[in-house]
């Protein structure tokens, strides 16, 4: 089946499709994005900051997107006032994606009201993590919790400040509270390490004011798009267990993950969401901290670590596998509202030896448990995964394969396992590291 430009979306044109994570982040949705965006008018970002990443392919090289969407090599793409970023970084970024052909000028637009990590804010993040010990979250350290507290306490600055006569004035006065509450609190004189952060940033705001004509006001923006029937497509970042107020609590990251999010901080109706496509790979990551029931054992961890590169794609940290549980599926899907699923890395089963699990339910001091609850996460260790077993395909490829009938007979098997399992269909499944190595089922 020829993949490219093909709208797979089904129903009638137009309106918001949502692409989430159903699990812990990096579930491979920057190469989805970046397959899809050629069926789509506008690719928003709409949550989250430089701690997600996500990976695409250009010309057989691999790019990390931290803050601009995986859809700006194909047209509009915008960075949405539910968003944060780090002028530093989006400077890099932007120079970046312009290397790699990306027509930043006409195709890339930032919110108005997108909120600014500040150099303090980074030094925050690492005393408050380095403060906890043995207590630590897994925080990225790139700020994040920080500036959504500002940004919630109404003491944040905005991009569309930094147009303002008086940003200087806005900055200096942030921060020098910033360094109060480091001393404080941590005793940490960020004096030193302030002064060329400060250099860097202000440097940063220079370049990235010469795009102020694509500074926007989110909602007018997308609203405008929808209202003429131009069809969006909505790139969440993170994942649904990370989510704020939905996740495994507190290991979560400091915004709202889920679909639903994407109209609020989008700032467009609820009434124009259609698809929401969940991703999730054929086993179960996590980076950082927080529960993961179905941990694989130690020796078969690292052996997915080394051949899947199991790496964070922010931060490089190896991140800690499992195999997949349908339990956080299935709240994942209904806190998503999900109407199908997109699975990535199946083909990394064609190196397995061993014979593959899914995680069907808990048993939870004796009480059998087919959905995730406050419980789960705050008493892990009482946590008894209950597996079904499925036979591997070694010796067989499910890599490269166009056709889902083509595939393994016990990679079907598997798959649609899951299906009849939490009762939503596969509409999409990776099958290699390229845009177009996808089956479309």
């Amino acid at each position: 089946m020829e993949l490219k430009n093909k709208d797979i979306r089904g129903g009638s044109v137009g309106n918001l499709d949502v692409l989430i994570g159903l699990f812990y982040g990096d579930e491979g949705k920057g190469k989805i994005v970046q397959y899809l965006a050629d069926s789509y008018d506008l690719v928003c970002r709409f949550n989250g900051g430089p701690n997600a990443g996500h990976t695409i392919y250009i010309n057989s090289e691999s790019v990390v997107l931290n803050t601009i969407s995986c859809g700006i090599f194909s047209g509009p793409s915008l960075c949405a006032d539910g968003m944060v970023v780090n002028p530093v970084l989006l400077k890099e970024e932007i120079e970046k994606v312009i290397k790699y052909g990306a027509d930043v000028k006409n195709n890339l637009f930032i919110g108005t009201g997108v909120h600014i990590i500040l150099p303090t804010h980074l030094l925050m993040d690492k005393a408050e993590e380095m403060a906890k010990g043995d207590n630590k979250i897994g925080s990225t350290q790139m700020g994040i919790c920080p500036v959504y507290r500002d940004k919630a306490g109404r003491e944040g600055v905005r991009v569309g400040d930094i147009l303002q006569p008086n940003f200087k004035d806005i900055y200096d006065r942030q921060v020098a509270k910033h360094c109060k509450i480091l001393m404080e609190l941590y005793n940490y004189d960020a004096t030193v390490e302030l002064a060329t952060m400060t250099e860097q940033f202000f440097s940063a705001i220079e370049y990235i004011k010469q795009y102020k004509n694509n500074f926007v006001n989110s909602s007018a923006f997308v609203n405008d798009y929808l209202q003429k029937g131009k069809k969006v497509l909505a790139e969440g970042a993170q994942a649904t267990m990370l989510d704020i107020s939905f996740g495994t609590y507190p290991f979560v990251t400091s915004s709202r993950t889920l679909a639903s999010a994407a109209s609020s901080e989008l700032g467009i109706g609820a009434q124009y969401t259609k698809n929401v496509y969940g991703v999730l790979k054929a086993y179960t990551t996590r980076v950082g901290g927080g529960p993961l029931a179905t941990r694989v054992g130690a020796e078969l961890e690292a052996y997915l670590q080394e051949v899947a590169h199991e790496r964070g794609a922010r931060t490089g940290r190896p991140r800690n596998v499992a195999w997949l549980d349908l339990p956080t599926l299935r709240y994942a899907i209904a806190l998503n509202g999900a109407t199908s699923m997109v699975l990535t890395k199946l083909d990394i089963f064609d190196l397995m030896k061993e014979d593959l699990k899914i995680c069907t339910h808990y048993m939870v001091n004796g009480v059998e448990k087919n959905t995730i609850d406050f419980n789960l996460v705050t008493e892990n260790d009482n946590v008894v995964p209950v597996y079904t077993d499925f036979k591997n395909w070694q010796g067989q490829k499910s890599e490269g394969i166009k056709k889902y009938e083509e595939l393994p007979e016990q990679a079907r098997v598997y798959l649609e396992f899951i299906e009849t399992q939490v009762g939503i269909p596969l509409s999409i499944i990776s099958v290699g590291a390229g845009k177009d190595d996808l089956i479309l089922k």
